[in-house]
């Protein structure tokens, strides 16, 4: 079955199918291990593949590949490990809302997001 990603969180992701249904899915260990540079394999937006496990008494599913991405926006990693967290995938339109105070939106946060959503 084949479906876009609407959630992450954690190791589970919100998955919406074909038809509309959303599923609650896990991700296959091979991710983990193909070296992927990036903190979360899978992002929202991402198109996935997944196949239903109906073993238990809920009916969960399980990521098993993932389509390749049109776009994405990043945010690189704090630490030095040079990774990168992907945000988003596949965006059509982006808008940014900001708060004008308490807290405070620095113009420099504002550029930073411009210039990674037109890369």
């Amino acid at each position: 079955m084949t479906g876009i990603v609407y959630k992450s969180t954690g190791s589970w992701y919100t998955v919406k199918s074909e038809q509309g249904d959303f599923m609650e899915c896990r991700m296959k260990g091979k991710f983990r291990i193909k070296g992927i540079k990036s903190t979360n394999p899978i992002a929202v937006g991402d198109v996935v593949d997944y196949e239903l496990d109906e073993s238990s008494d809920i009916v969960t599913g399980t990521i098993h590949n993932i389509h390749e991405r049109k776009n994405y926006i990043v945010r690189k990693s704090v630490n030095l490990s040079h990774q990168m967290h992907i945000i988003a995938a596949n965006i059509d339109c982006v808008f940014l809302l900001i708060t004008v105070n308490n807290p405070p939106t620095t113009f420099n946060f504002i550029d930073r997001f411009l210039v990674t959503a037109e890369a």
